[in-house]
């Protein structure tokens, strides 16, 4: 696995066209570039997300076309307000640590 950089900041764009990633460094001396992506959009409505999963799918493409990640999405329609542990959050949504594993293991191939 790659280094990790927590001085990098993304920028989502969902809009009705199109989604747009950007991402960009941190550094001493300001901002600096490292990438952009932009994908069709699809699952939003003026301006408001009407199909979860089709947005995350979009994110997920724009992210991917910037070249500095790879992004899927596993759609939650809702999530408590209280939840003792991660544990207790992911058997409310149905949810196991196979399957988000299973869904990375089939990112990296």
């Amino acid at each position: 696995m790659g280094k990790r950089n927590e001085n990098i900041i993304t920028v989502i764009d969902l809009g009705s066209a199109k989604t747009v990633v950007l991402a960009v460094e941190t550094t001493e001396a300001g901002l600096r570039y490292r990438g952009h992506g932009i994908a069709p959009s699809a699952g939003t409505r003026r301006g408001v997300i009407v199909d979860l999963q089709s947005a995350g799918k979009s994110v997920a493409e724009a992210v991917a076309r910037a070249g500095k990640g790879r992004a899927d999405c596993m759609v939650v329609r809702n999530i408590p307000k209280s939840g003792k542990t991660p544990e207790d959050l992911l058997a409310y949504c149905h949810l196991s640590e196979a399957d988000i594993l299973a869904k990375a293991k089939a990112m990296v191939g």
